[in-house]
């Protein structure tokens, strides 16, 4: 499969070699894939394009929408699943001056697109300015703030710590009492993943804004227990005649079962989380 993925020059962080690369990296002898991952990172720095104005390096996508490759900046399939990558690299002692110059750099590009104003920072990707209006876990600011925050902790850079709390406090002022952007309860696009990113970062780093996101949050997602069904109550809204999409970790309840146990924990552990790479 990888062979398959690195002819194809496909770097998905989900479905191309970076995913496979993520196993390797979960494994316990991480130093029998090293060349594997060595493998990976070299296509990474083949695929990287430069910013001539200032040096920063980026990505175009390799998922495709509408026959089109953006520069998505906070999509999982985008630049943050990338850099998230590069990080463990880092981590795992791989390669280390090659990886830090990458993250430093494609983080110096993500940054450049910030503009401080009512609603989400960053646009989705590179070439459409305006707000993203997509808030969850997959797309949008969170995955931003929180690969700015894990950098700083892996480099030991304050800056990135407050860069990437600074952005995930302003999202959780985020509110949508219409249900126009968050349809159920899942924890990938919907509220039990808005509850569980402010109760990981309450619990860090414990503020007004973060506590009530959480606790809206929390409540939102219990009231999505609506219906009368097989699925305990909650419903998908995307894939819904799908009984994996119903029952798995990121659509359905076998997540928000997790999560909203995890809330009950007296001491609350969000490793569940790195199955969609919030680490």
């Amino acid at each position: 499969f990888l062979s398959d993925e690195l002819k194809n020059k496909n770097c998905n962080p989900i479905t191309g070699a970076i995913g496979l690369g993520l196993f390797f990296i979960h494994q316990n002898n991480t130093q029998h894939f090293e060349s594997h991952l060595k493998e990976i990172l070299q296509l990474l720095i083949e695929k990287s394009c430069v910013d001539e104005a200032n040096q920063w390096i980026y990505w175009y996508s390799d998922f495709e929408r509408e026959g089109q490759r953006l520069i998505e900046l906070g999509g999982t399939h985008g630049m943050i699943g990338k850099i998230d990558f590069l990080l463990h690299l880092f981590e795992k002692n791989i390669a280390k001056d090659v990886t830090a110059d990458l993250i430093r750099k494609s983080l110096g590009y993500i940054s450049s697109f910030k503009e401080v104003k009512e609603g989400n920072y960053f646009p989705f990707d590179a070439s459409r300015f305006g707000n993203e209006k997509n808030v969850n876990l997959a797309y949008g600011d969170i995955g931003i703030g929180h690969i700015f925050y894990r950098a700083g902790k892996v480099f030991n850079d304050q800056e990135y710590i407050y860069e990437g709390l600074e952005i995930i406090s302003n999202a959780a002022k985020f509110r949508d009492h219409q249900e126009i952007q968050i349809k159920d309860a899942n924890l990938l696009y919907g509220s039990a993943g808005l509850m569980s990113i402010f109760s990981k970062y309450n619990a860090l780093h414990s503020s007004d804004e973060l506590k009530e996101a959480y606790k809206h949050w929390k409540q939102t997602t219990l009231t999505f227990k609506r219906y009368e069904n097989e699925w305990a109550g909650f419903d998908a809204y995307f894939n819904k005649f799908d009984i994996h999409t119903q029952a798995s970790l990121t659509d359905g309840i076998i997540g928000i079962g997790i999560a909203l146990m995890n809330e009950k924990c007296a001491k609350s552990d969000y490793h569940y989380l790195s199955h969609i790479n919030i680490n």
